[in-house]
């Protein structure tokens, strides 16, 4: 977030910002995984879930804590 100390949004933990990080470079190399047309090889078609789920799982974590300060509505 901002490092203008004057400003009143509150900064993300270090946390979230790991996992805000993260799960947008996942959901890149996903992205660039499916348009570079590999679909049909075995390895990536098992590998889709598995970073689906990892996404999810960052995705509620993030939901969780903007929740909690209030960020979402």
């Amino acid at each position: 977030m901002r490092k203008n100390k004057r400003c009143s949004v509150q900064k993300l933990s270090p946390e979230l910002q790991k996992r805000l990080y993260r799960s947008k470079n996942i959901s890149l190399l996903l992205e660039m995984e499916v348009r570079a047309g590999n679909g049909g090889e075995i390895s990536t078609l098992f590998s889709i879930p598995c970073i689906l789920s990892y996404i999810h799982d960052d995705f509620k974590e993030i939901e969780k804590e903007l929740n909690e300060r209030g960020l979402l509505w």
